[in-house]
């Protein structure tokens, strides 16, 4: 038997209960009413004025502000979600209490709508995530797009000072024993894990070297895994700051990750000393990342035609943030830039790009070419490796180099 379709009568007497059960539902006093429940109320209080007699403005105020609890209907149109008193996010435990997450407010989620909604190169929109935050001090997506904002004009310590009064406001609601894990997919955790990403990133650009690391190793002890993307600046924060040990130390964090931890090891391995791994590595990153070679110079220059800043995986903005905060630090390390420029100037590594440059620009025709021949270089041991470059399938892994050969899988830290 044919489905009978509904007739329009039905279609409209459907569409008449879905607005009433709509008019029932329970409104949030801190939130403000969205464009079709006001519209629905409205219709509603003329209708009820027409059908009694009363005054449009007595029938709103008695009747429709009650169906949203409020003394009057001036109360509900001028709810704002930027003057909440109840507070924005609370802290739950799960998982016992080895995890904890950050729960925001309906009125929190309401500014979050519009945030994500509005033209981030308005004036207004600046001007409303200023508004809101003199309101809500401690809402944590505003203070976000407000201190990137400021770092991109070269404010950082603005941008602390917003940072600051944000992340003191939000671990108010941490509990102070608190010891366990905030996984970013829960609730608003990367929302206050992007906020200590991007004040240890600005603390570090004013010289707040102790507050940047306190914030790093914070980051990665919430965060193991290190969605945010720290551990690739933490490293050069302790070489800069003269801690060589502890920067190679946190190289750990960088196995099985993208390209750019080659070139972060091969600092680290410079500063303690290990000449052999310090080559090792950088001829690897130099093999993966083309442009390295003009940063290690400190030349802007263009690559030869074809070729391409990276030739694995790259976000073009990583690569970026990673030369314009490694420079300092490249500088910092007494001898490495002469180190550098030594090695690209060597015969060997001359020998070796020029190898896999061509394999690289004839990579379609080779198929497999050019990411077979990179990955026999990584099983390269370092002492063997600008010396006997002719049969690297005879020598091991080096400790520490694990997983070398996979390291172009898709990894995209967040940016800043």
């Amino acid at each position: 038997m044919p489905a009978v379709k509904p007739s329009n009568v039905e279609n409209e007497n459907s569409r008449k209960l879905r607005d009433i059960a709509e008019l029932l539902v329970p409104n949030d006093p801190e939130v403000s009413l969205d464009d079709h429940r006001k519209q629905l109320l409205n219709e509603f209080g003329a209708r009820l004025s027409s059908i009694t007699g009363l005054s449009l403005q007595r029938v709103m105020d008695s009747v429709c502000a009650a169906l949203c609890q409020a003394a009057s209907w001036s109360d509900v149109e001028g709810r704002n979600p930027q003057l909440a008193t109840t507070p924005l996010y609370e802290f739950f435990y799960y998982d016992g209490i080895k995890q904890g997450y950050l729960k925001s407010s309906s009125a929190c989620d309401q500014l979050c709508e519009h945030l994500d909604d509005s033209n981030a190169d308005s004036p207004d929109f600046k001007s409303w995530v200023e508004e809101t935050l003199s309101h809500q001090p401690g809402f944590m997506e505003g203070a976000v797009d407000l201190a990137l904002d400021l770092n991109d004009q070269g404010r950082y310590e603005d941008a602390v000072a917003i940072l600051d009064r944000t992340i003191k406001l939000i671990e108010r609601i941490i509990p102070t024993n608190f010891r366990g894990f905030m996984d970013p997919d829960y609730g608003r955790n990367e929302t206050y894990l992007h906020l200590l990403y991007i004040r240890s990133y600005s603390n570090f650009q004013v010289g707040e070297d102790k507050k940047a690391l306190r914030d790093a190793r914070r980051l990665l002890r919430l965060d193991p895994c290190d969605e945010m993307g720290i551990r690739y600046l933490y490293p050069l924060m302790l070489l800069e700051t003269g801690e060589y040990e502890a920067a190679n130390h946190a190289t750990k964090h960088l196995r099985h990750k993208c390209h750019i931890n080659l070139a972060i090891i091969a600092f680290c391995k410079f500063a303690i000393g290990d000449r052999l791994a310090f080559e090792y590595y950088l001829t690897l990153a130099l093999i993966d990342i083309p442009s390295l070679r003009w940063f290690l110079k400190g030349e802007d220059e263009c690559l030869e035609d074809g070729d391409g800043d990276c030739r694995i995986y790259s976000d073009n903005d990583d690569l970026s943030d990673f030369f314009e905060f490694a420079w300092d630090t490249y500088q910092s390390v007494d001898g490495l830039a002469n180190a550098c420029v030594e090695l690209l100037s060597s015969r060997t590594f001359v020998a070796t790009e020029s190898k896999f440059h061509r394999l690289w620009m004839d990579r379609e025709r080779l198929k497999g070419g050019w990411q077979a021949a990179r990955e026999e270089l990584a099983r390269a041991e370092p002492k063997n490796l600008l010396g006997q470059l002719q049969d690297p399938g005879k020598a091991s892994m080096p400790e520490g180099a694990d997983g070398l050969e996979g390291h172009a899988s898709k990894v995209e830290p967040r940016q800043l």
